[in-house]
């Protein structure tokens, strides 16, 4: 949850609103994440600078605070239906991208398997919102969300 210190609400990320507090109900927006290792980045983006880890204080920053046991999706959510695709499924897929559709959206699904990186796009290459999630959060939060499986 994110903390506004202003209003003293809380922000859900997965379901992009003030959950409490004055602003609860206010959408928060959403910008697109891209989620890949550092060599993939800065092969990419070669004029990024990284702030330094030398902070001082101990932090393992190196380190997935939440575990390697929790497995990671991307979550999708178009026309009232909710999908999510765990990247253990995607990783069993030889050929990118799949075709999907969800409500009455055709989507495509992208995953770089090397760089465990992401993405959905619409038929004409549009990036589609969608969210980085654990796949155990985004179910807890849309129960009925309908789950990806690799045929």
């Amino acid at each position: 949850m994110l903390y506004d210190h202003q209003t003293e609400s809380l922000w859900s990320q997965i379901l992009t609103k003030a959950v409490t507090g004055p602003l609860t109900g206010t959408p928060l927006k959403t910008f697109p994440l891209v989620e890949t290792t550092w060599k993939d980045w800065k092969s990419q983006h070669p004029d990024t600078l990284v702030l330094s880890m030398n902070t001082g204080y101990f932090r393992r920053y190196n380190e997935d605070p939440y575990g390697i046991r929790a497995e990671k999706a991307l979550g999708l959510i178009s026309e009232g239906e909710v999908k999510a695709y765990g990247f253990n499924q995607l990783k069993k897929i030889k050929t990118f991208p799949i075709k999907d559709q969800v409500g009455n959206q055709t989507v495509l699904i992208y995953f770089e398997k090397e760089t465990q990186k992401a993405w959905i796009t619409d038929e004409a290459g549009k990036r589609v919102e969608s969210f980085l999630t654990y796949l155990r959060a985004w179910k807890s939060f849309y129960p009925d969300t309908k789950i990806f499986k690799a045929k």
